[in-house]
């Protein structure tokens, strides 16, 4: 097993990164970090745990700086792998990715973003994995008959299960590539505990499942040994991350799972989507960052999808991505929507500062840009499409481009949103300076077939007013 799964870094900083592998269970390690000039910068020695998983954290870095760094036991050496520290000053670029079905189809858009060499990371909305079931219950979808069947094939409840998950999808060569290549900075959505998950349980959870905040520590202890942080909210600890981004942008990287209100229950003051610490603390960083942009990154899409003027087209469209309720015309239950106290004041608070936000979300399936109207400062939600997860042209098993017309008729329907595509699969590129920002979705060819190529399918700049 020795370093089977490669390597990983995440969590970087300026000065900082954590660093992950796998190995031989509770054998001696020795790590270097080496600087572009090909000398030694750090090194180290450890030992890995009882399930063979190693965490380093590396201090003393020089800003905007690439590395490289490997791992060694008794038994041999790891792949080499790559990270790029961020700025202290000057423009940050990095890639948006969410919600990766394994069985749904093929990592392309993990390949696509590992060739390039232009990225100071990747950011993870959720989704990393799905812990459902080859053949789902519930209303998950099911997944392409591709010959990539989930394993285990039940639903993952036990840490075992979620254990064997993860390690799937951590041999899967283009998410090997992707760790190999960028460091990752990664929140959950629900796939990585249970379809619609929240404080107090999941839909999908029944009681021969067992206790649920049992079934929540097994997700989170997976998480924290297969991801590259030092984050570990299965102790009680906070997931969400406040972060700089060069001088130009503050990182406020959300969880939405772990503190959520029953969506089902009646909307108030006291419903919450982040919690009271976390909503306190994203409010405070966005009052008092010191640069220009408030990049929120958030695995719900924030704004609203539906309107008084959305026809017959839109609600098919909504309900065909389970973003609206099958038998009545409201929203589903599993959106912002549901939270529509605690989200206007959220908004009113991420326009409290002097930065400009702009929110990145997953989760929907689908890519989008909108702009809030008003007179209030305008907040930018930028939606990435899924890496996999079944858009709503795979979903009605329509041709590419089935769903054009609906796309047209929710950009119209909808105040705020400015654009949407609704039947690709891709990642998203923010490029962050001083004075503008621009996103870039790009659109994988295909994901039935292994195939990396990509291509630009909408791009935006907003500039500083």
């Amino acid at each position: 097993m020795t370093f089977g799964f490669g390597v990983a870094s995440g969590d970087v900083s300026a000065h900082s990164i954590v660093l992950w592998t796998r190995c031989t269970p509770g054998s001696a390690v020795s790590w270097h970090v080496d600087g572009p000039d090909g000398a030694m910068h750090a090194s180290g020695e450890s030992r890995s745990d009882a399930e063979g998983f190693v965490h380093i954290e590396v201090d003393g870095l020089s800003p905007d700086t690439r590395y490289t760094y490997q791992f060694a036991d008794a038994d041999g050496s790891s792949p080499e792998g790559r990270f790029r520290t961020l700025p202290v000053s000057g423009p940050i670029r990095f890639g948006v990715v969410s919600c990766a079905k394994f069985n749904s189809g093929y990592f392309n858009a993990y390949a696509a973003l590992a060739r390039r060499d232009d990225l100071h990371f990747v950011l993870h909305l959720g989704d990393y994995i799905y812990e459902a079931a080859q053949i789902p219950r519930g209303r998950q979808t099911p997944g392409a008959d591709i010959g990539r069947p989930f394993e285990p094939a039940h639903e993952c409840v036990t840490l075992t299960d979620y254990m064997t998950r993860y390690a799937q999808y951590r041999r899967d060569p283009d998410l090997l590539a992707l760790h190999h290549q960028h460091a990752m900075i990664a929140t959950i959505d629900d796939h990585e505990i249970a379809d619609n998950a929240w404080l107090g349980g999941s839909e999908d959870h029944a009681d021969s499942d067992g206790p649920w905040p049992e079934r929540v520590r097994n997700a989170m202890q997976a998480w924290e040994s297969w991801l590259p942080t030092m984050r570990r909210p299965s102790r009680g600890n906070p997931l969400w991350v406040i972060a700089e981004l060069s001088d130009v942008a503050t990182l406020v990287l959300c969880d939405g799972r772990l503190q959520r209100s029953d969506p089902r229950a009646p909307d108030g003051p006291n419903k919450t989507v982040l919690g009271g610490e976390q909503y306190a603390d994203v409010a405070a960083a966005a009052k008092t960052a010191p640069q220009p942009w408030l990049v929120v990154g958030m695995p719900s899409k924030l704004l609203p999808l539906d309107s008084a003027r959305a026809d017959a087209a839109n609600h098919e469209a909504l309900r065909g991505l389970k973003l609206m309720a099958h038998d009545e015309d409201e929203p589903y239950h599993d959106r912002w929507d549901s939270f529509a106290t605690e989200r206007a004041r959220l908004i009113d608070d991420l326009r409290a500062g002097t930065a400009s936000p702009i929110v990145l979300c997953g989760d929907v399936h689908f890519a989008a840009h909108s702009v809030t109207t008003g007179d209030a400062p305008p907040l930018i939600e930028c939606v990435t499409s899924s890496v996999t997860s079944p858009n709503l042209d795979d979903k009605k098993g329509w041709a590419k481009g089935g769903s054009a017309a609906h796309a047209e008729t929710m950009t119209a329907a909808v105040d705020e949103m400015q654009w949407c595509d609704l039947d690709g699969h891709g990642f998203l590129v923010l490029e962050a300076a001083a004075d503008a920002v621009t996103c870039e979705w790009w659109e994988v060819e295909e994901v039935l077939v292994r195939n990396p190529n990509a291509s630009v399918a909408q791009r935006v700049t907003h500039s500083i007013a």
